[in-house]
């Protein structure tokens, strides 16, 4: 009985830790643990429970304002590359907004992506991220190569990556900006 409410105290955590990058109270989260628990699940319930809810409450929208899609939250799963997770951040950058990545390891571990999330991620009051690269993609999507990035991130991961020890340098300066 005492592991069942442990464990129903750790999903309710986790849906107010969601409920805290919704409301930007959380800049990133990094959700880890074996397959089958429903971490997935958990996130992703807690998002579409928040997803109709305004994104500035009370405030017009800016003109630069674009929603991609009707949601507030923008999920991938698999590999990605570092120009397709500057576009990916790009698109979800106001406030408000969220990129998942769920079993997306790559973006931590690849050689350029951490520098874009630690970008993105940063505890300043202003958070550039910038892509100083000839990227094609970029230009024919007219994304600029510099944007500030205010939304919030959440990390879904079977890896636990405070003991995995490959790229430490990267992954810790990530994870001093996530929960």
């Amino acid at each position: 009985y005492k592991s069942l409410e442990r464990m129903r105290g750790m999903f309710r955590v986790l849906e107010e830790m969601t409920h805290g990058v919704i409301d930007g109270d959380v800049t990133a989260m990094v959700v880890h643990g074996p397959p089958g628990l429903g971490k997935t699940y958990l996130v992703e319930k807690a998002l579409h429970e928040r997803a109709n809810e305004p994104i500035f409450a009370g405030n017009p929208l800016g003109e630069d304002f674009q929603l991609i899609s009707d949601q507030r939250f923008r999920m991938v799963s698999g590999y990605m590359k570092p120009v397709h997770l500057y576009k990916m951040l790009y698109e979800t950058r106001h406030a408000g907004m969220i990129s998942v990545f769920d079993d997306c390891d790559s973006v931590l571990t690849d050689d350029n992506s951490p520098n874009l999330l630690k970008a993105a991620l940063d505890t300043g009051d202003k958070r550039d991220v910038s892509y100083n690269s000839e990227a094609s993609l970029l230009r024919k999507e007219l994304i600029p190569l510099t944007f500030e990035y205010k939304a919030g991130a959440i990390f879904i991961t079977n890896v636990d990556f405070v003991n995995e020890s490959s790229n430490q340098e990267h992954l810790g300066a990530i994870l001093s900006r996530c929960h």
